[in-house]
């Protein structure tokens, strides 16, 4: 795990790497951190708490579901200037289902219903602006559905200007809980 990088001053978005060296893996975005750092981070106003108790209840969702979510890209203008108030937060999150588990899941409509349902309400219900990659998917399909989230939200919409993403794991729900108790003191500060 690595911590948030620091914003500069302008344009205040994650750098896409940190150090001398973009070819460093450990300094280089996706920057993998915890969930609680997220909160601690970014919860600085109402909306962003607001979007961050979306988030959580999301990852909840998600494993309730038992898509076999193992981690999520965070991206968009959420984690950029903490001041300035975003509407939703981008979410890619990568999943491991083998064919015959995905062949289980879309033989059984309920559950069919059930995460398609969660696709399209996800930024209705959660402020989550959310997509998928199955990492167990053919090599190719896999890197290309890669490549596209990641060509898409290591830029910054407008500018264009280059800029970082996090990656928070899914499988564990004490970090969310500890999230949670952070969450909530955030949200009684005036």
């Amino acid at each position: 795990m690595t911590s948030i990088p620091p914003l500069p001053a302008s344009p205040a978005i994650l750098p896409p790497f940190v150090g001398a060296d973009p070819g460093v893996p450990s300094g280089r975005s996706p920057y993998r951190v915890r969930i609680e750092e997220v909160v601690q981070r970014f919860s600085t106003s109402r909306r962003r708490v607001e979007i961050l108790d979306g988030l959580l209840q999301y990852r909840r969702e998600l494993r309730r579901q038992g898509l076999g979510a193992e981690f999520q890209w965070l991206a968009g203008s959420f984690v950029e200037n903490p001041g300035r108030e975003p509407n939703d937060i981008d979410i890619v999150t990568f999943y491991r289902l083998a064919p015959n588990q995905l062949s289980a899941i879309q033989s059984d409509p309920k559950r069919m219903q059930d995460l398609q349902e969660l696709a399209q309400s996800s930024k209705r219900r959660f402020h989550c602006d959310a997509y998928f990659v199955n990492m167990e998917g053919i090599g190719t399909d896999l890197v290309s559905s890669t490549h596209y989230w990641y060509g898409l939200f290591s830029h910054q919409r407008g500018s264009l200007a280059w800029k970082g993403m996090l990656e928070v794991q899914v499988e564990s729900m004490d970090d969310d809980r500890t999230a949670e108790e952070i969450l909530l003191s955030a949200a009684a500060v005036p």
